[in-house]
């Protein structure tokens, strides 16, 4: 998969958890932004967006030219997917997977498809 084929399929923001901000953890860690996760004790990166995680973002919106909000959405992770690496690609394959299913996007709302909401036939 091509790092242009992955998607974000929701709004991160400070408090979110899940395998999306695990990996949008690691693009960060690559961003050049000064930004190194937190390791747990299981050895591997928490799944918690905290405010460590909130200053890096709005470091990197900044050096972006982007609104300093803090919120990875579809502005912020366009520059920041060039980052990516195969762990975080399959953290979010994976997350997408299990947000949507095998049925797709269809009435689901996302960072993507809010203004799409019809059904394909």
């Amino acid at each position: 998969m091509a790092k242009g084929d992955l998607t974000l399929f929701r709004l991160v923001q400070l408090g979110d958890r899940g395998k999306d901000v695990v990996a949008i953890k690691r693009m960060m860690r690559r961003a050049g932004v000064n930004y190194r996760p937190v390791i747990e004790k299981n050895g591997r990166i928490g799944d918690l967006f905290g405010e460590k995680l909130d200053t890096a973002v709005r470091r990197f919106q900044k050096k972006h030219g982007l609104v300093e909000d803090g919120e990875v959405g579809y502005m912020t992770f366009k520059p920041l997917v060039k980052h990516v690496d195969p762990h975080s690609s399959r953290l979010l394959r994976e997350f997408a997977k299990e947000s949507i299913g095998d049925w797709g996007l269809i009435g689901q709302p996302s960072a993507f498809n809010g203004l799409d909401r019809g059904v394909d036939f």
